[in-house]
């Protein structure tokens, strides 16, 4: 975090615990080849993030080479092994930049009932009645306008 980004990830996490409750937070990690791909940073990113609440939507970026780096694009099997790593663990997990509604879409944590299908920039609510599950009527974590 501090070579690539020049930033203080202390900062960075307490920010997201002093955030959480008063505001809305979602966290994205843009997964680049080479970079911060192993398994155990991933871990790591997952246990902070269940450590604060398993409700925080995670995002899990795919990298594409461009601008000043590349390095191959990151491996879709491994986005979605990160996935299923980080669903066993937070409510809320999509994977960014691939063409996969299994792995992008919001489902009931409770029920599993898809909520909102979502594919590349595209996004249908299927089953959302303001911010509860229209299956099971368990409440989700988010702010969704014109549910």
């Amino acid at each position: 975090f501090r070579t690539y980004h020049k930033g203080d990830l202390d900062c960075v996490k307490n920010t997201i615990e002093y955030l959480y409750g008063k505001s809305h937070i979602e966290i994205t990690s843009l997964i680049v080849t080479g970079i911060n791909d192993s398994i155990d940073d991933f871990n790591g990113i997952v246990d902070f993030v269940a450590s604060v609440s398993s409700q925080i939507p995670l995002h899990i970026s795919r990298y594409f080479p461009a601008f000043n780096y590349s390095a191959s694009a990151t491996d879709l099997n491994l986005i979605k092994k990160f996935h299923k790593k980080a669903s066993a663990k937070l409510d809320y997990v999509y994977c960014g930049n691939i063409s996969d509604t299994s792995h992008s879409s919001t489902f009931c944590p409770k029920c599993g009932e898809i909520l909102i299908e979502r594919n590349h920039f595209n996004a249908e609510i299927k089953s959302l009645k303001k911010n509860t599950c229209s299956k099971c009527g368990n409440e989700i974590y988010g702010i969704f306008l014109g549910s």
